[in-house]
């Protein structure tokens, strides 16, 4: 006799449930943080490897998506941490796209066909995932989802006092996503629901945002299993216990008498929720018999019996979808023993809606039996409401209701032939009989599926395959190749007919509706399905019935959303809130959100910023791009700008740089402008981003220049005119067809089968639009040279204003102003913080300025300038980095000229006619050395001055030059061999201020700069400490690293 041990493990032992670390006293808190470790281990990553910021939103749903996927109801994060990572992604995106992270960011997740970057975000990849794996356990038949009910019943039907006692996963996840707007009903339990609903819930936290803790908590006490929701539970059951009749629920001394005595809701309250309730309930049901055609009487009710907490799919359980797919019964034309077929079709249009229309047609007596019909039923048409639950009504749902609809026809143990004409239908027919829950609760229109799925169990239950085989399946056997044809369409081949669904006796046909040529496979079923089109066009006339809130079917547990059933499945319903969301929020930006509010005004599939991340141009257009430019361009974050009118004008500068402002300031009052947002180059108006392209006189040449080629690369699409009418006639009417289609990822690299398939799609459907980008990206290339030759130009003029401007007066007011600032600031620095940023700038010993700007953001409310702050940075013992003198810059260059102001401020007005042709117009200056001086002097800051040859020195001041440098003696200790003392601090300093002097350097640039300023030292060890240094620049968000060339980020 074997004797096995197993060892004894106690509460606090940790184990793994899932994969995931935890004890069995608290399966959460580890988990939690090792999920919260993970998501900032792959955020770093994508910092360190200065990613795209479309690689960003990919890896936010390939790699996020997949951790945040396996096992969500384990360790949930809190909401503040999901949005403290969601931020974090926000400053990673800001800093990929070159913008200030003061810039908007709720455009980050809008959807891509309004201009948004389509961005999923953690929260609601996490409140997706969990939503949809307590969908799958609560609907299961395993012993897991039985188990879920049985607690989720327990905690239920408690008292409210008694419910801290059943805190634990499902709570915990059910409270998650009630404050996020999203209530887990049951089917058990319809009319706490929708009184519940009735009950004005306050508006849920948005997915997006910042955190605020009382808005969740407010929502979140409206979850079905609350204090709120088990106090109204527990008066409700009592009123049923004492035998008072629905018509009396709406009373308020009936609530009076039952609610607890501390509950969190009035009896008023109740009672008028309740009123609501019923009739809310009694309407649905009216709707849904009309639209079914059954009689709306006797009225079952909505209730599913307690059979559905041991079998969730028990056919007993929902009396009203039995009643509403009862058989229809035989009428005088309806002859049970003849051959039929069940035909269903559905129509829609934006002004009318959603319409069906189905019925049973036999087939031709002998000799006429594939031509004509010899008998039809009776036509069970309608239109549908807008709204059928959360969804609105679409055509599918119309196909939908008219193949359900058409199995009322239905006949047991008997052969049917269903005929359609819409593809999706046929995967909705597999998936009702052969697909997993899954694959069951990811179909749209989930109650009319169930509707599908309940009536093909039917029929299989009394399946007995002893029927005889009516002429038409016998002729299927014989000869399929008939029954699947298709035929060539303008080149391509189409399928007019094919057997799509086969399952025990129930056959679906699905054949092309208009077809034009021979009538496939036989004309009795086209004539069939013209006759279903020509009665949805009749049941176009009828009256619109009112919305279905929650329809009948459906799932045991379901989600609430604004009192309606989710129809769709949960993980789009949580994408397409967000998406909707942050276009409304975007909206509401009144600068930066212009493009949603005018979304009906523009051609929306050019918008996608990731149709301009690989651009290529032919030469024609070479001379738009910049210098540093690479092939192929990505000109994404230009559009991301000009969407939102983001940089490159002058009231952007104003705004972001604070000695531009002042600058403005101090020359708007000097040359007497009517704003300091006057644009300085033409002075005809605000120098706004739009300024900039339409109306700046200064870049006017340059606009022209574009508008030319622009025109010329048009009429390579199309001819001139053919252009303008199809211009015309989009401004009076889009084309549905034009409208991009929203195409979502949903898959991570842990489905790489979905992955791809989505990918396919995603392609596909951008190919349509092509042509009109392809012009798009001419326009924003020369877009962004426009703004690129602004801004040195603004760039010139700064420093040509600075040297014209004489130095401010003290001003003793101000500092007088500032001292309740100067003392506030001279407290913080003796708090915790303060003192760790002190040190912190001790140790980095930064340039004056880096200095400054560090301690303005470590204490933005300080409204010193940067002399008072660098002056209170020393007297608390701090140090900063003394810049090396370097070649003389504009200011002083234009301080030592012998000229006038006047001459200086006419230098900016001086522009060229063409963008590659300049010429540089020097200062009249007497003496041929200080021209050259000055030029020289002039020449790194003015952009232009690269197209024009130096001037040569003159020969005394040559010769005085060379004569100085035969004098330098080499200082002591020069010749002395010391060793290399060559660290990543002081590398990544260096690499820092290189960059930012230089405006951005090569790698290769910087690797032979550093080895000439430090011959001793190693090569490979500088190249290896250069490399280190630049990421960890671009991990602090000081750096950006784009194909080998390092960007200095603004501070």
């Amino acid at each position: 006799m074997r004797v096995f041990q197993l060892p004894r493990s106690t509460a606090q032992d940790v184990d793994k449930l899932l994969g995931k670390r935890g004890t069995p006293s608290d399966r959460h808190t580890l988990a939690r943080e090792d999920l919260l470790a993970k998501l900032a281990s792959v955020r770093q990553r994508l910092s360190s490897k200065s990613c795209a910021w479309d690689e960003i939103t990919a890896m936010t749903q390939w790699v996020l998506g997949g951790i945040l996927g396996y096992g969500p109801l384990l360790g949930v994060p809190s909401p503040a941490d999901l949005h403290r990572e969601d931020a974090a992604l926000h400053r990673l995106l800001h800093a990929s796209l070159g913008v200030r992270s003061t810039a908007e960011r709720v455009s980050f997740s809008a959807s891509r066909s309004v201009g948004g970057l389509g961005a999923p975000l953690v929260t609601e990849l996490l409140v997706s995932a969990v939503a949809a794996d307590l969908q799958v356990l609560l609907n299961g038949t395993s012993q897991a989802a039985e188990v879920a009910r049985d607690s989720l019943r327990l905690a239920l039907h408690c008292p409210p006092a008694q419910l801290h006692c059943h805190q634990g996963m499902l709570l915990s996840a059910l409270h998650l996503l009630a404050g996020y707007g999203l209530y887990l009903s049951l089917s058990t339990d319809r009319f706490i629901c929708r009184l519940l609903d009735n009950l004005a819930p306050p508006n849920p936290h948005p997915l997006h945002g910042p955190y605020l803790p009382t808005r969740f908590q407010a929502a979140a006490q409206f979850a079905r299993c609350s204090v709120t929701a088990n106090a109204v539970r527990t008066a409700w059951q009592q009123a049923i216990a004492q035998g008072i009749p629905p018509n009396r629920w709406g009373e308020a001394i009936v609530w009076r008498n039952l609610l607890p005595e501390h509950a969190p809701v009035s009896h008023s309250a109740c009672a008028t929720a309740a009123r609501k309730a019923l009739a809310q309930s009694h309407s649905d049901w009216l709707v849904e018999c009309s639209i079914f055609h059954v009689p709306a009487c006797p009225v079952p009710d909505e209730e599913w019996s307690v059979q559905a907490w041991d079998d969730p799919w028990s056919p007993g359980c929902d009396l009203r979808s039995n009643h509403l797919l009862s058989p229809e019964p035989p009428g005088a034309a309806y002859l049970s023993h003849e051959d039929q077929a069940l035909y269903g079709d559905g129509g829609y249009s934006p002004s009318v809606g959603a319409t069906f229309c189905c019925q049973a047609r036999g087939f031709g007596a002998a000799g006429e039996y594939w031509n004509t019909s010899s008998w039809a039923s009776r036509m069970l048409s309608g239109r549908l409401p807008a709204r059928y639950g959360w969804e609105p009504s679409t055509i599918h749902t119309a196909e939908l209701q008219a193949l359900v609809c058409s199995l009322r026809f239905r006949a047991m143990d008997r052969w049917h032939l269903l005929v359609f004409d819409r593809s999706s239908l046929a995967h909705a027919l597999r998936v009702s009989i052969e697909g997993s829950l899954h694959q069951l609760l990811a179909l749209s229109c989930c109650p009319l599926v169930l509707h599908l799925k309940r009536v093909l169990q039917q029929l299989g239950r009394h399946w007995t395959g002893n029927a005889p085989s009516p002429s038409w399946r016998q002729h299927q056997e014989a000869f399929p190749q008939h029954w699947n044809s298709s035929t060539a369409i303008d080149g391509r081949p189409v399928v007019t007919s094919r057997i799509a669904f086969q399952h025990q006796g129930v056959v679906g046909l699905d054949i092309k509706s208009h077809q034009s040529g021979p009538p496939a496979p036989f004309p009795i079923l086209v004539q069939g399905n013209e006759v279903q089109d020509q009665g949805c066009d009749a049941a176009r006339r009828l009256p619109l019935p009112g919305n279905i809130r929650v329809p009948s079917g459906g799932p045991f547990a379901w989600y609430s959303d604004e009192g309606h059933m989710v129809t769709s499945p949960i993980r789009v319903h949580v994408r397409n809130k967000l998406r909707q969301a942050s276009a409304e929020a975007w909206g509401q930006r009144a600068v930066q959100g212009q493009m949603p509010r005018l979304i009906t005004e523009v051609f929306r599939p050019a918008l996608d910023p990731a149709l301009y991340t690989r651009c290529a141009f032919s030469e024609s257009w070479y001379r738009w791009a910049l210098s540093t430019d690479h092939t192929p361009h990505d000109l994404s974050a230009i559009a991301f700008r000009c969407q939102r009118a983001i940089g490159g004008s002058w009231t952007e500068r104003v705004h972001a740089h604070e000695d531009v402002a002042a600058l403005a300031r101090h020359w708007s009052q000097h040359a007497q402008w009517p704003s300091t947002r006057t644009c300085p180059l033409c002075r005809s108006g605000p120098g706004t981003p739009r300024h900039v392209v339409m109306a700046c006189g200064a870049l006017a040449p340059l606009v022209d220049m574009l508008r030319d080629d622009i025109e010329a690369e048009l009429q390579q699409v199309r001819p001139f005119d053919i252009l303008v009418a199809a211009a015309q006639k989009w401004r009076t009417h889009v084309e549905p067809s034009l409208l991009p289609a929203e195409t979502e990822l949903y898959a991570s690299l842990r489905q790489p089968g979905a992955l791809h398939a989505e990918l396919r799609q995603f392609s596909k459907r951008r190919a349509a639009a092509l042509p009109a980008v392809r012009v798009v990206k001419c326009l924003l290339l020369g877009l962004r040279r426009i703004r690129f030759e602004y801004q040195a130009r603004l760039t010139a003029w700064l420093s040509l204003c600075r040297a014209a401007l004489p130095p401010p007066p003290p001003e003793v007011a101000a500092e007088q102003a500032g001292a309740p600032s100067r003392d506030a600031l001279q407290a913080w620095l003796t708090t915790g913080s303060g003192l760790r940023s002190m040190q912190e700038l001790r140790w980095a010993l930064l340039p004056p300025r880096a200095a400054v700007a560090r301690l303005q953001s470590a204490y933005p409310r300080s409204r010193l300038s940067a002399d008072s702050l660098l002056a209170k940075l020393f007297e608390n013992s701090g140090a900063v980095l003394q810049d090396s003198p370097s070649r003389a810059s504009l200011h002083a260059a234009a301080v030592h000229l012998p000229t006038t102001n006047h001459v200086l401020l006419d230098l900016w007005r001086l522009r060229p006619s063409r963008a590659h042709d300049r010429a540089f117009p020097l200062p009249l200056v007497p003496q041929p050395q200080s021209r050259a001086l000055c030029f020289l002097q002039l020449q790194p800051s003015l952009p232009w001055a690269m197209y024009r040859r130096v001037p040569a020195l003159a020969p005394d001041l040559l010769a005085h030059l060379q004569a100085a440098s035969t004098l330098v003696q080499p200082g002591a200790g020069s010749a002395a061999a010391l060793p290399p003392n060559l660290r990543l601090k002081h590398v990544r300093r260096w690499t820092l201020a290189f960059i930012r002097h230089h405006n951005g350097a090569s790698v290769p640039t910087l690797q032979a700069e550093l080895r000439r300023e430090e011959p001793a030292a190693d090569h490979g060890l500088v190249d290896r400490l250069l490399l280190l240094a630049a990421r960890a620049l671009c991990a602090e968000g000081l750096a950006r690293l784009e194909h080998d060339f390092l960007h200095p980020l603004p501070v």
